[in-house]
């Protein structure tokens, strides 16, 4: 559902790639989404899985039908420890900021313990796209740009969210 994009989650100084799919059907559930990272790594991949978990780790996934992973996109080092921050929208719910972490450290994570959450109305709108706008506050750190469709209109706007906010929620209006 959303194109791979890259960057280091995990410290090590190599490019990771983060994927996600919010119908995915993984561990034996039905549509509950989830997000993978393929672990950048000084030799190359040298087989052909037969499934994404041949290589990328499941870092996290959803219940039944939550659509957990509808769009995911790396994030500038927010807090200076080296790697790169996780964004993800899990539909009709809200978007999530999570912290990376060295990757013995990512294993199985439960979404809800986001450094950041911004609440999204039931009325609005789901994120379809994140991606790095460049830095707009001027805080030396790439802010955040979230595009939304409304199916209903078939009309779009995007939302900017600061690298400089880092806690508390928000409450996406449209819709």
């Amino acid at each position: 559902r959303n194109a791979p994009v890259g960057a280091d989650m995990d410290g090590d100084g190599y490019e990771d790639l983060v994927l996600s799919d919010g119908y995915a059907d993984e561990g034996g559930k039905t549509d509950n989404g989830a997000v993978w990272i393929l672990w950048g790594q000084t030799t190359r991949y040298q087989t052909v899985p037969t499934s994404i978990d041949g290589y990328a780790s499941t870092v996290l996934s959803g219940s039944n039908s939550q659509g957990l992973g509808w769009a995911s996109q790396p994030g500038e080092d927010w807090d200076g420890d080296g790697d790169a921050e996780l964004w993800m929208f899990v539909h009709s719910d809200g978007l999530y900021v999570i912290e990376g972490r060295p990757r013995a450290e990512w294993g199985s994570l439960d979404f809800s313990a986001a450094s950041v959450y911004y609440d999204w109305g039931s009325s609005s709108a789901d994120v379809d796209t994140i991606r790095q706008i460049g830095d707009w506050d001027s805080d030396g750190i790439s802010d955040m740009m979230c595009y939304l469709t409304d199916t209903s209109s078939s009309i779009g706007t995007n939302e900017v969210f600061s690298s400089q906010t880092q806690s508390g929620s928000y409450t996406e209006k449209l819709g």
